[in-house]
């Protein structure tokens, strides 16, 4: 089966985007609210962007959401990309999709916003597949207590990342 990643700047596709998270939001994180989902997205829409990933019937089955800068600093330091929501269907989880799509948001990154060098993964503790995956590419920083519970920090920099990247696909 062939995937497809397309960055949703244009309304049809980030409308597509926005109702593919508000269906998966529980599977995303147990704790979102309704609420907390759209200030997500339309954080996404105005602050950063959005990738989804295509089957062969232009149906989404998987998407991530990005933010340039931390929002403890109004965004500003815009040399950092925050991955706060990371999502694949259930039966399209692999390693393959996984590390397509992370060279699909570095090639973003490098075509759209060169002056970004780290990337930050934020992910629902008591995710191991998703821990597992995000080990082999990006350190272990630490988890913490947040509105949206008890989450996992990772943090790489892009030059590491796409050479972690390399030496995966060698093997």
């Amino acid at each position: 089966m062939t995937y497809k990643f397309l960055i949703a700047k244009e309304d049809d596709l980030f409308e597509k985007y926005l109702f593919y998270m508000v269906k998966h939001r529980k599977s995303i994180n147990s704790y979102f609210t309704l609420q907390q989902i759209y200030l997500f997205l339309q954080s996404h829409r105005t602050n950063g962007g959005a990738i989804v990933a295509l089957d062969n019937a232009e149906d989404i089955i998987g998407a991530v959401g990005l933010v340039y800068g931390l929002p403890e600093n109004v965004f500003q330091n815009k040399e950092i990309v925050r991955i706060e929501l990371l999502h694949v269907k259930e039966e399209y989880r692999h390693t393959f999709l996984f590390y397509r799509g992370v060279k699909t948001v570095i090639r973003h990154l490098q075509d759209s916003k060169p002056t970004v060098k780290e990337i930050e993964f934020y992910i629902p503790s008591g995710q191991p597949q998703l821990s597992k995956l995000l080990n082999k590419i990006a350190p272990y920083k630490n988890s913490e207590q947040t509105n949206f519970g008890d989450e996992d920090y990772y943090h790489v920099q892009l030059g590491d990342l796409s050479n972690k990247l390399e030496k995966l696909e060698r093997r």
